[in-house]
């Protein structure tokens, strides 16, 4: 045995071979080679059990330690390659074999051992298995929508996972039910993986084409889409699209896109009338368009369709010619909006509609969201079939709104039933006959004097900007007749840095009772001079009840007692509080200081999910000190100004 231990079970030459130490050595030496053999024995027999039950890495310790103590026995890397076989790794276990091949000889019985566990070792490697082919199909059913049926994915994303095989590009694609293609940028423009569409273009349901990518007539003619069912294009490139940029190819790929098509919103500088989209596309029940002209195209009644949302520069279009025609809307957004008594009008045109956005543009809805209106599968749009629930009312600046306050508030009480969501963006127009103030008031006796004047049972989400005291007014009715509100946002925008208009410092009083409020967002600032008594009773009313609220924006200039901070700090739910400074009332700048921030301390122990803070933003006056920032970074708490 030539080896790390032949020195010691090697049998001496003993110069006298008798007598009794003589014996003991040459009856010694045998032993200890008995001895040695058993302990790699032993470890080749450990190593194997260890590789068995997959504890590879003291498999592999043992191994080592054989080849250590028998580094040219052929037992060290019979023991080794078959760890390493076991593991899986078999050109590892014939490169072992391999070394040991180099010191056993032809005549040695573990030669052939060697031989045959390589070859074994080979064969295994040789051997390839189709995962991917052999892969159940209900398990790629079930993968399929998680990675391909995102909301919206790029060219270059769905690339990545279909060419990771044929085989499997083949089996996914033929899982796939659901597909929303989006050019995002030119470098993303759609034109550019031809190969891709050739692949998917039959799966796309959604395609969405933002501004200066190539235009869906150009992707026709490229690829057939016979699933699509929602389009989005704006404003498409025209640099190298002139033979694809014209009226006539437009109308010809929505021909060939229209009998699937339900969901459409093209904008687009072509002459595209409203008739001639509607009779590409017969099938659609939601349209969103910048052109409203040739209304004289469109069918008298056409009750098919359930959305129309338009946005055009130019004049304002009769609101009765349009809508009279669409008896079926549900979603109706439209600008310019210029009359109030309109409102009322639209409603009657069309009985079953349930959002109306008046002034706004495709930048300030959610998509995603009326399509649920057009569709009728929200949840939301079916527990009041019989009114609005959604009332977006802006302005446009350089007109604002003509006609009355009244029509407004005739319109809301009409909806009283109904309403859910209302904001109110835009500056109350004066009555012919009366002051919009004149008209609130009028409106809040009615309510005081509760003569029939119905409560906003259903509305929870109440958003107004305030212009003066008009607005203020038509909030603190609405707040009034609102049980169940959860989220108030007033806001004044005329501007960025300085709040202009003073809240009545009773306006919180209103508030008091409202027990499912969520969130209170007040961008506007109370007088510090006066007292801020209203907002503090509100502040205590939610420290004796179990408080919703997760968001507090509390007016500028707003300076607290200390029970008033107390009673913050236990608002649990609490996750965003918006104040200025200074917030401590009556306390000079050191008292102020201290005060401050053992108030900041007990919010963050008793407000545990506050992760933001938010302070109205004063040039001029104090900031929050080191220490306090500090303190908030430790906790992950945000600060940021409004």
């Amino acid at each position: 045995m030539a080896d790390l231990w032949s020195d010691v079970a090697e049998q001496p030459i003993l110069v006298s071979k008798s007598g009794t130490c003589a014996n003991v050595i040459a009856d010694s030496t045998p032993r200890i080679q008995q001895c040695i053999q058993q302990l790699l024995d032993l470890l080749d027999t450990r190593a194997r059990a260890w590789a068995a039950c997959g504890n590879f890495e003291p498999a592999w310790i043992d191994a080592a330690r054989i080849r250590q103590l028998a580094p040219f026995s052929v037992s060290a890397y019979l023991c080794g390659g078959h760890v390493y076989s076991l593991q899986g790794r078999q050109k590892a276990a014939i490169a072992i074999y391999d070394q040991g091949l180099k010191y056993a000889s032809l005549s040695d019985p573990s030669h052939q051992q060697l031989v045959e566990a390589r070859s074994m070792a080979h064969e295994r490697d040789s051997t390839k298995i189709d995962f991917i082919k052999e892969f159940p199909i209900d398990i790629i059913e079930n993968i399929a929508p998680r990675i391909l049926s995102q909301e919206e994915m790029i060219g270059a994303e769905i690339r990545q996972y279909l060419e990771v095989s044929h085989v499997w590009r083949e089996r996914l694609l033929m899982c796939i039910r659901e597909l929303h293609l989006k050019s995002e940028t030119y470098i993303d423009d759609l034109t550019n993986h031809g190969d891709l569409l050739e692949y998917v273009a039959s799966h796309c349901t959604a395609l969405t084409l933002q501004p200066r990518t190539a235009g869906f007539p150009r992707l026709v003619s490229m690829a057939q889409f016979p699933s699509l069912r929602t389009l989005v294009s704006e404003y498409p490139a025209t640099d190298d699209d002139h033979d694809f940029n014209t009226t006539e190819k437009a109308l010809g790929a929505l021909e060939v896109l229209g009998t699937t098509l339900t969901h459409l919103a093209i904008y687009t500088h072509l002459d595209l009338s409203l008739g001639s989209i509607l009779s590409s596309c017969p099938n659609v029940v939601y349209l969103e368009t910048s052109n409203l002209h040739g209304m004289d195209t469109v069918p008298e009644c056409y009750p098919t369709l359930k959305a129309l949302l338009f946005c055009q520069d130019d004049v304002e279009p009769s609101i009765h010619d349009v809508t009279k025609r669409f008896p079926g809307l549900e979603v109706f957004m439209v600008s310019p909006f210029m009359f109030t008594t309109d409102l009322n009008i639209v409603q009657d045109n069309c009985p079953n509609l349930k959002i109306l956005g008046c002034n706004v543009s495709s930048t300030q809805y959610d998509r995603n969201f009326l399509h649920l209106g057009a569709t009728g599968s929200s949840a939301d749009h079916t527990a009041a079939s019989d009114g609005i629930h959604t009332l977006y009312l802006n302005h446009i600046v350089t007109v604002g709104l003509l006609g009355s306050t009244k029509d407004i508030l005739d319109f809301m009480t009409r909806n009283s039933h109904s309403l859910q969501r209302i904001h109110i963006c835009a500056p109350l127009p004066d009555d012919p006959e009366a002051e919009a103030r004149q008209v609130i008031d009028t409106y809040q006796q009615m309510t005081n004097a509760d003569n029939g004047v119905p409560q906003f049972q259903r509305l929870t989400r109440y958003l107004q900007d305030i212009y003066g005291p008009d607005e203020n007014l038509m909030a603190e009715w609405v707040v009034k007749r609102s049980p169940y509100l959860k989220e108030l946002e007033l806001v004044d925008t005329r501007s960025a840095y300085f709040s202009h208009y003073l809240l009545d410092g009773g306006f919180f009083d209103n508030l008091i009772g409202l027990h499912d409020l969520e969130m209170i967002n007040c961008f506007l600032r109370v007088d510090s001079a006066i007292e801020v008594g209203g907002l503090e009773r509100f502040i205590q009313y939610h420290k004796t009840i179990d408080s919703q609220l997760h968001t507090l924006v509390i007016p500028e200039h707003a300076r607290l007692s200390n029970d008033a901070l107390d009673a913050l700090t236990t608002l649990e739910r609490l996750e965003v509080l918006g104040f200025s400074l200074p917030l401590v009332r009556d306390q000079d700048t050191v008292d102020n200081d201290v005060q401050f921030s053992r108030f900041i301390e007990k919010l963050i122990s008793g407000c545990p999910r506050l992760h933001r803070l938010r302070l109205h933003r004063n040039y001029l006056g104090p900031s929050l000190n080191n220490d306090i920032l500090e303190l908030l970074y430790e906790h992950g708490i945000k600060v940021d100004y409004i």
